[in-house]
């Protein structure tokens, strides 16, 4: 079953949060992130919401609980402050 991490953070810079998000790309993809959305509040756009895709929560739980993901969220100086992780019931594109 697909699973995903919705995670919120407030960062003082996007773009300069972006740029250390960036650099993470090989990291996500050794964890088995198959996809992510990043989304800005309408009225707040450094309040961040993150949705990645995993193929299982469990995979999701292993990354964010890695020494990688710590230093990539350290070194970025935005923390998360919600995670929830979820399995995905359904989805649809139209």
């Amino acid at each position: 079953m697909a699973a995903a991490v919705l995670t919120k953070l407030t960062t003082e810079n996007f773009e300069t949060w972006k740029t250390f998000y960036d650099q993470g790309e090989a990291m996500r993809r050794e964890h088995g992130v198959r996809g992510v959305s990043v989304m800005r509040d309408a009225t707040n756009p450094n309040q961040l919401t993150i949705l990645t895709r995993f193929d299982s929560v469990d995979a999701a739980k292993a990354m964010m609980s890695s020494d990688a993901w710590k230093n990539a969220s350290r070194n970025a100086k935005s923390p998360v402050t919600e995670a929830w992780f979820v399995d995905v019931a359904d989805e649809r594109t139209y």
